[in-house]
């Protein structure tokens, strides 16, 4: 099956595209647009599609603990260490994690 060849958008076209997907994103995300307008609507486009697709990555991600993220590695309270005892287990951890990296 032939491609067919998109249309290439005039730059009012791409401006009021890139005005409503501000507008969507304040309605969604909240803030507000400070423009340079020495920027060019196609590369403002391209910035404003990149923010979208980051925001739908982010809204989809599952947060986290670190502790859960370092394996929940078993430890003594903090308390109940020397400093240097301190120092060693925090070392010994990164280097747990590091070696699964």
């Amino acid at each position: 099956m032939a491609k067919r060849k998109r249309k290439k958008k005039s730059p009012e076209d791409i401006a009021s595209e890139n005005q409503f997907l501000k507008m969507k994103m304040m309605a969604q995300f909240g803030g507000d647009f400070v423009g340079n307008e020495t920027v060019s609507p196609e590369v403002e486009n391209q910035f404003l599609k990149q923010i979208m697709s980051f925001q739908k990555q982010h809204g989809q991600a599952k947060s986290i603990s670190v502790y859960k993220y370092i394996g929940e590695p078993e430890y003594n309270h903090v308390n109940d260490l020397s400093d240097r005892q301190v120092k060693a287990q925090l070392e010994k951890t990164l280097f747990m994690k590091r070696s699964v990296w």
